[in-house]
């Protein structure tokens, strides 16, 4: 139990200097990776999806971690980005739960239009959205890492472990 929240706090913190060292390398015209964000929406729509009842523990720590390590990573006013977090964490336990009850648990129909809106829900209340090419190319840029973790997380069947 406690592992798993240990390893979600390394990855978060793995994760934000990877981000704003390694990765900030490889913009596509000043687009870049945001993997603090991917990991969180992956534990949001994994967690507590097989189970009655949401896991809200696990995503209000994910939340904490993720907002705390890109707002010392990133531009940000301390806190608000863990309010932003948690703003959509809720919203889009509304959506998974209308969605619930399927037959496949994890469909990746539901996966991409969910990612797409909670990164411009993000992006929106970050007040860092802009219409033009270059937040195109970041969706995209993002969508295409939030896809892989989408098959890794299902591959190796990790959202039993974050249960």
């Amino acid at each position: 139990m406690l592992l798993k929240y240990f390893l979600f706090f390394f990855l978060f913190g793995f994760l934000g200097i990877f981000q704003s060292s390694f990765s900030a390398l490889f913009n596509i015209m000043g687009a870049t990776v945001n993997f603090i964000f991917i990991l969180f929406f992956l534990i949001v729509f994994f967690s507590g999806q097989s189970k009655v009842s949401f896991d809200w523990k696990i995503v209000f720590f994910s939340a904490v971690t993720a907002g705390f390590f890109s707002d010392v990573f990133l531009c940000t006013y301390f806190g608000t980005t863990t309010v932003f977090l948690l703003i959509i964490a809720f919203i889009f336990k509304k959506l998974i739960s209308l969605l619930k009850g399927k037959r496949d648990k994890y469909p990746i129909v539901y996966f991409i239009p969910l990612f797409i809106l909670a990164f411009l829900g993000f992006n929106l209340l970050q007040a860092t959205l802009h219409f033009n090419w270059v937040f195109l190319i970041e969706i995209i840029y993002n969508f295409v890492f939030a896809m892989l973790g989408y098959y890794i997380y299902k591959k190796f069947n990790l959202y039993e472990f974050s249960e």
